[in-house]
């Protein structure tokens, strides 16, 4: 008489044998690193599969397409500090092309306190002839909470063009120091 088999055991065996196939890839992916599972952290695991993958999310920066632009910029913020200076570097890059540029300092912009070191170089940008750069950057400036780019970006409170003057006040805004206050209260009067 054959074995009657119960689609609930059925459904645990394959499901186990599932998770154990995962388990062992994910040994062999980290065994061949050197690290433990229980020891690494996902900052440190999204590293290693940068470079043992070639995945280098500076490439998807200047997609059209929103989901891997979205995912680029995960992995770059997951990185912190490390994600800041892969996009200095692109920012030094001489051709590099207008949209990338942008997309560039709005993602220093939402790494906040771990682009912090990149503020100089964004506040380069804000007497920038291009509009949508000098708006970008205040943004960005806004968003890393740079206290010493206030006097700066107040001078895009009178800026010709009204996307910079509001990403001005929205930076001041944000920054939110005494002399932050101070430029915010002239443009009232």
């Amino acid at each position: 008489m054959p074995h009657k088999i119960n689609s609930e055991t059925h459904f645990f065996s394959i499901y186990s044998i599932f998770i154990i196939l995962v388990g062992l890839g994910l040994l062999g992916f980290y065994s061949y690193q050197n690290y433990s599972i229980g020891s690494i952290d996902f900052k440190e695991a999204l590293r290693i599969k940068i470079q043992t993958q070639k995945y280098n999310p500076i490439s998807f920066i200047e997609s059209d397409d929103e989901q891997a632009f979205e995912r680029a910029i995960y992995s770059i913020e997951s990185m912190g500090k490390e994600g800041a200076d892969l996009i200095i570097r692109e920012l030094n890059d001489k051709n590099i092309s207008k949209k990338k540029f942008l997309n560039s300092i709005y993602i220093l912009g939402r790494l906040g306190k771990n682009a912090y070191h990149s503020a100089p170089l964004i506040r380069q940008h804000l007497s920038n002839k291009d509009p949508d750069v000098r708006a970008t950057s205040a943004k960005a400036l806004g968003k890393i909470r740079d206290k010493s780019a206030v006097s700066d970006i107040a001078v895009l409170l009178f800026d010709e063009n009204k996307w910079v003057r509001e990403s001005a006040i929205a930076s001041l805004k944000r920054i939110d120091t005494k002399e932050a206050r101070k430029y915010l209260n002239k443009i009232k009067d």
